[in-house]
């Protein structure tokens, strides 16, 4: 493979770079305006750095386009620094594919692209805090009374890789929560593409009657995907008269600088300056 378009991980050699911000997309306005958010963070914590953010699908402006942009700008080296939680199919052949087809036109022009957001430290964190928020109790604390039933709930993919990633980060915040919670069970569910569904899990967690269940969207941002958590966890609590909780996403409040947003900018920046 050319080096030059290779997106394995490569020294950067010049000054002369930029980052490309790239999101998954959403039709959801409120999805796309905490993308928005976070770049805006983004760029102000990398400047001078030229900064552009586009999206894979769903939304303009394209990745051609946003490395078109940083072209204009002079960039003779690219970091491309897609938004996402996992590496999946998106991560390690869509996005890679979509950029070597633009630069395919600009030969001299090297490229390398960050690692997924993962288990870094301060997404865990951040994951934490959301529980925390939800239960209005010190950082990952859960109510001592009756058993309560944990669902971390992921958006779902074929990739095996990608599972074997999600898997991992819920074996760190499982031990965080048991670490803090007596009588509880930490399970992993997804909204689609992969075992178990979100739907059979809730049965499950149901069945065992416990004094509440508490659902963890493993989600960035607003849309499609946490509404279809929120409407299964209603539905299981009023089929169960079972109370069920379901923490915000990652990115909640962003837009106005709320609780969490210094550990997501600070993640993804982690992550870009990784590549500087």
């Amino acid at each position: 493979m050319n080096p030059l378009l290779s997106a394995e991980p490569q020294s950067q050699q010049t000054s002369s770079f930029g980052v490309v911000l790239i999101g998954h997309g959403t039709r959801d306005v409120q999805g796309t305006e905490e993308f928005a958010a976070l770049a805006a963070s983004l760029r102000e914590r990398l400047s001078p750095q030229p900064i552009t953010d586009c999206y894979l699908e769903l939304r303009e402006p394209d990745i051609p386009t946003g490395i078109r942009q940083l072209l204009e700008m002079g960039v003779r080296s690219i970091i491309a620094a897609p938004i996402l939680l996992f590496a999946a199919r998106h991560a390690r052949e869509d996005i890679p594919a979509e950029i070597r087809r633009e630069l395919n036109l600009y030969p001299e022009i090297k490229w390398l692209q960050t690692e997924p957001l993962g288990c870094h430290p301060q997404l865990l964190e951040l994951a934490e805090l959301r529980l925390a928020e939800l239960l209005g109790s010190s950082a990952g604390e859960a109510p001592a009374e009756g058993s309560t039933q944990y669902l971390i709930v992921a958006r779902g993919t074929s990739d095996a890789i990608a599972r074997q990633d999600i898997e991992a980060f819920v074996d760190r915040r499982r031990a965080s929560i048991e670490a803090h919670s007596r009588d509880c069970e930490v399970s992993l569910a997804y909204v689609a593409a992969a075992e178990p569904r979100l739907k059979d899990a809730l049965a499950a967690a149901v069945a065992k009657k416990p004094g509440k269940i508490i659902v963890l969207p493993h989600v960035l941002f607003y849309g499609e995907v946490l509404g279809e958590i929120r409407n299964l966890a209603e539905q299981a609590s009023q089929q169960s008269g079972i109370e069920v909780l379901v923490a915000d996403h990652l990115a909640a409040g962003i837009q106005n600088q709320a609780r969490g947003t210094d550990l997501l900018v600070s993640a993804c920046e982690a992550r870009i300056r990784a590549k500087f």
